[in-house]
């Protein structure tokens, strides 16, 4: 909890749950701007939350959630980081386990996440 406190945008990875209510019930000065749902038989490998700082209320922008992987996109106001413009910040567990995944399948999530990019630095 208090390494999620000491930072403006945290990422959390595998979080197993889809009830983020102990969490948010510790950190009243972070809003969970997303969490996906996580299947109940199979809680490895799986859960993504972006939560971030109550002061950049206003300038994290929840843009994209990928349909095809454990890919959570942001747009965060560039003045949080004294640009002009906007960052776009991705969220994305690839669970380890591997083996039983074909190349091809890991190479076509990586095409999919090139190709949220790319659409993001249109959308700009």
């Amino acid at each position: 909890m208090t390494y999620v406190q000491e930072h403006h945008i945290a990422v959390l990875l595998e979080t197993r749950t889809n009830d983020l209510t102990r969490l948010s019930s510790q950190l009243r000065t972070h809003t969970i701007c997303y969490h996906n749902d996580v299947e109940t038989g199979e809680r490895r490998g799986q859960g993504v939350a972006i939560v971030f700082h109550n002061s950049l209320a206003g300038l994290v922008q929840l843009w994209r959630v990928s349909d095809f992987c454990q890919a959570v996109w942001i747009y965060i106001n560039g003045s949080v980081f004294e640009i002009q413009g906007r960052v776009l910040l991705g969220a994305v567990y690839i669970n380890p386990r591997s083996s039983s995944r074909f190349e091809a399948e890991i190479s076509q999530m990586f095409s999919h996440m090139q190709h949220d990019v790319s659409e993001a630095l249109s959308d700009s």
